[in-house]
């Protein structure tokens, strides 16, 4: 029986090697596509439904604005709000005074914040009548 050296086994892994190589070129291995190509087109997938997403829900605010606007026969009643998803109770807050619908933002942050609804705020459209109270409002906000 022969003597096995570290050297002789390395070798023969090495050929080993470039026959696999070789033979994987020759297959047209290379032609199948890379993880590079999976990720690019992978990526892309992406951006082209988010587009499509973001297209979807402009045209579904838009139906629903439209749908509100011919079912209005109190609609002076009431001011019409919409909370996107993500908004801060600040960011609320601001929209609401914007609309003229509270006065004070620091006072409905700070009765939010203790009535520890800063997170429960829904998104949609929401409907608040005129002269509701603080209470009223953070109440109309956080229901489904």
């Amino acid at each position: 029986m022969q003597k096995v050296s570290i050297q002789n086994i390395l070798i023969g892994i090495g050929i080993g090697m470039m026959l696999t190589s070789s033979f994987n070129m020759f297959s047209g291995y290379l032609g199948h596509p890379t993880i590079k190509d999976n990720l690019t087109e992978y990526s892309n997938n992406v951006i082209e439904n988010s587009d499509s997403n973001i297209l979807n829900e402009e045209l579904e605010t838009e139906n629903i604005i439209e749908q509100q606007n011919n079912e209005e026969p109190n609609s002076t009643d009431y001011y019409q709000v919409e909370i996107k998803k993500g908004m801060t109770t600040e960011l609320i807050a601001e929209h609401l005074k914007a609309k003229n619908i509270i006065e004070d933002t620091s006072e409905f942050v700070e009765l939010a914040m203790k009535l520890r609804i800063t997170t429960k705020f829904i998104s949609g459209y929401k409907n608040i009548p005129h002269g509701s109270t603080l209470e009223e409002i953070m109440s109309i906000l956080t229901k489904i």
